[in-house]
């Protein structure tokens, strides 16, 4: 579990190093994540050490703000089950309900408090590449809250300069 922890403080540092450098093309974003459907709950297992593990759900997720429109994520779910503490990690489609194309790439996050009150939340980044008529950009995404509310996404897209 502290591997994890180790290579998602490296992700989320080369993300801010990425944000921090592309600050002049780069086109600020924000919304939220309104509504989650199952698609297929994927396969649940605990692990003799009890580490709860969900690989290979799936869900489409409606987002609002400058990202509306509906993402499919792939995801692996590993949590401790006496602390509540882990990681959330997968991939992400986003296609642009208004053209060709779209952004896809990986995300990966903590989560904390997944078995108290409110069910915990996440707190993690994504690193989503364009495709179709976003060939080119990048979008890198800070994505937080509660698992019982909406969470918030906050984030750039990069777009190539001249």
């Amino acid at each position: 579990m502290k591997r994890y922890a180790f290579r998602l403080g490296l992700v989320m540092a080369a993300l801010l190093v990425s944000v921090a450098e592309s600050r002049a093309d780069a086109v600020p974003i924000s919304g939220e994540i309104v509504g989650v459907k199952l698609v297929d709950p994927g396969e649940l297992t605990i692990s003799a050490g009890g580490i709860l593990i969900i690989r290979g759900q799936v869900t489409d997720e409606r987002l609002s703000g400058e990202l509306k429109g509906k993402m499919r994520v792939n995801l692996t779910f590993m949590v401790n089950i006496d602390t509540g503490e882990g990681l959330l990690f997968g991939t992400i489609d986003w296609q642009d309900p208004h053209s060709d194309g779209g952004f896809s790439g990986p995300f990966l996050g903590q989560v904390s408090g997944a078995f108290g009150p409110g069910l915990g939340g996440f707190d993690g980044q994504w690193e989503l590449h364009g495709f179709g008529t976003h060939q080119g950009e990048t979008a890198l995404i800070h994505n937080f809250g509660s698992f019982s509310e909406n969470q918030v996404y906050e984030g750039v897209i990069r777009v190539p300069g001249p």
